[in-house]
């Protein structure tokens, strides 16, 4: 079994999810997730909407969590627990959620702050 199936409708979600964890490195990554999650989200299937709203709600959660911690960094290690709290937060989360993808299980609550 491949990594990515040709016939797979949630190849786009899981690369998304994909994104968002490399985006722990590379930010333009989360950036270019969210557009993708933004732009499939409309023609998927209900079950795969849940994904797309999922990530995209992570992303907003991301964005203020990232201006936090770098705003903070300054506050003696402040900012730097909110980071690292934040990439914890991010790899549980996309990881909870892309095992529920693989078993073409919609998210059960995609506006939940945790996973």
């Amino acid at each position: 079994m491949s990594f990515f199936d040709a016939n797979d409708e949630s190849n786009t979600a899981r690369l998304v999810y994909i994104f968002y964890m490399a985006g722990i490195i590379i930010y333009l990554l989360t950036l270019i997730g969210v557009v993708v999650a933004y732009t499939h989200k409309a023609e998927a299937p209900d079950w795969l909407k849940s994904h797309y709203e999922f990530q995209i709600r992570t992303f907003w959660i991301t964005l203020f969590l990232l201006i936090a911690g770098w705003l903070t960094m300054s506050m003696g290690g402040i900012g730097f627990l909110i980071l690292a709290t934040w990439a914890i937060w991010l790899i549980v989360r996309c990881v909870s959620a892309y095992k529920l993808l693989k078993t073409k299980t919609p998210h059960p609550d995609p506006t939940t702050l945790l996973f």
